[in-house]
């Protein structure tokens, strides 16, 4: 299992006649992975971000952009990082979306920037809930080859 990433956000503009939406997020990784196995750092990293939607009829377009502050192990100095990520998102239903986005980030330790191509598909379980599960594929040396997990988000 990895770290657990918990995240709150607020819906700061939401006009619905332009189908334009602005969330600013709040994000805290707890630190469950192995850092023994190398799966994670054992440190607590924080982030804040931006995510700009425009909705057009069954389409959704989105952009990400953020700054994660990293807490640094013992031996090791992280820098801090900016990353983004621009998507796109198809409504198959009322409850079901489909979507792909294509996520970039600085390296923490300077060496080649990550970049990885996320497909999901998000299923409105009630009011509340979603429920998401995903797979990525690496394009660059510090990206996974390969990747997916589940999440479980409540909406309120």
């Amino acid at each position: 299992m990895g770290d657990i990433v918990t995240a709150f956000s607020y819906n700061f503009i939401n006009h619905a006649p332009t189908g334009i939406a602005f969330d600013i997020t709040a994000r805290l990784k707890i630190p469950t992975a192995s850092s023994s196995q190398r799966l994670g750092t054992g440190q607590v990293d924080y982030a804040v971000q931006g995510d700009l939607y425009k909705t057009i009829a069954k389409f959704t377009l989105s952009a990400t952009f953020g700054y994660r502050i990293l807490g640094n192990p013992s031996n090791i100095t992280f820098h801090n990082v900016f990353y983004g990520a621009a998507g796109a998102g198809y409504r198959l239903s009322d409850t079901i979306t489909l979507g792909a986005s294509y996520n970039m980030g600085q390296s923490p330790v300077r060496l080649q920037d990550s970049r990885d191509l996320t497909v999901y598909l998000s299923q409105r379980v009630s009011n509340h809930f979603r429920l998401n599960i995903y797979g990525l594929k690496g394009f660059a040396e510090r990206s996974p080859d390969w990747g997916g997990g589940l999440n479980l988000r409540y909406v309120f």
